[in-house]
């Protein structure tokens, strides 16, 4: 198995993940990185770099909107460029 198809695979079970995933909520007061409007309990953390994958740091995510995702990384990947 990849280490991406690992990483996948038992990421979202890490209790490090869901603890970085609630802080970084709490760091942007409930409110999507992209959109600024309130997120719900379904939302997503985005990758500002995947330079840490598996070892995130809070600063490497932010909490988005499903919808706001593909915004998201279409911003990461300009910054890249």
């Amino acid at each position: 198995m990849s280490s991406i198809r690992y990483w996948l695979a038992t990421h979202p079970r890490n209790p490090y993940w869901r603890w970085l995933r609630q802080r970084a909520v709490a760091r942007q007061r409930g409110r999507c990185a992209v959109c600024g409007r309130r997120l719900g309990r379904r939302f997503q953390a985005h990758h500002l770099t995947y330079a840490r994958l598996g070892h995130e740091w809070l600063s490497d995510i932010q909490a988005v909107h499903p919808r706001c995702h593909p915004i998201a990384d279409a911003r990461r990947r300009s910054r890249q460029n």
